[in-house]
């Protein structure tokens, strides 16, 4: 009777202990499992290397081509690379401004009806932050943008009076460049300086426009002329 008991109590530690472990299938999913979690825990980990690699390895890289070029190869990355930021940053604007306009017409203002006079007050503050935002993008962004803000000026009878006397500021703001822009503009289009192409130069403009300036300068015999010079970033 011991050993009949003995037996079958080997019997239930064998069961138990086969109950226990878990089935051959139910193993090879968890190791499946377990396998796919690492391979994608690497893949990550491989994805993060590349952009990090991207994100540093092409600033180098460009860097190191901007240092070695030429000069008018410089100013030609230069002015790509500004005139991606000019883009941007008209891009920028006008979403700005859409989305000021959407909001006060559609959320503050619905409903109300258009000849009352706080309708009329809040489009007038809606038109001028507008032109306010449109003059400072111009301002930052320089060049063709002022002579674009300068022309608005003229369409009088189409915009509203806020953008008329906003955009008057453009009038004056010809911003003019510093005389070591003007002498790298001459050295890549002459290789001189201009102290080197006339007698006497004066790095001050006697007028500037959004596009070009003009300077007095004498030549070797003594004729006085006016030299235009065109913006650098042009």
């Amino acid at each position: 009777m011991a050993g009949e008991t003995s037996r079958g109590l080997r019997v239930c530690l064998r069961h138990m202990a086969l109950l226990r472990r878990p089935p051959p299938l139910i193993a090879s999913l968890q190791n499946t499992r377990s396998f796919s979690s690492i391979r994608e825990v690497k893949r990550r980990g491989l994805i993060w290397k590349t952009l990090l690699g991207f994100s540093v390895g092409v600033p180098v890289a460009a860097g190191v081509h901007y240092a070695a070029s030429e000069p008018r190869d410089r100013r030609r990355t230069k002015i790509l690379i500004q005139g991606i930021t000019r883009f941007c940053r008209s891009l920028s604007v006008g979403l700005s401004i859409s989305g000021d306009y959407w909001w006060t017409t559609n959320v503050s203002l619905r409903g109300q009806d258009e000849s009352s006079t706080s309708y009329v007050s809040a489009m007038s503050a809606c038109h001028q932050r507008a032109a306010e935002c449109m003059v400072r993008g111009a301002t930052r962004n320089g060049g063709i943008y002022i002579k674009l803000g300068q022309g608005l000026c003229s369409f009088n009878h189409l915009l509203p009076p806020e953008y008329i006397r906003t955009l008057q500021v453009l009038e004056d703001k010809a911003l003019s460049r510093r005389c070591r822009e003007v002498d790298a503009l001459f050295q890549e289009d002459f290789s001189k300086t201009p102290d080197q192409i006339f007698k006497s130069f004066d790095p001050e403009p006697i007028a500037a426009a959004s596009l070009a300036q003009v300077h007095r300068a004498e030549l070797f015999d003594g004729t006085p002329v006016a030299v235009k010079v065109r913006k650098v970033n042009v």
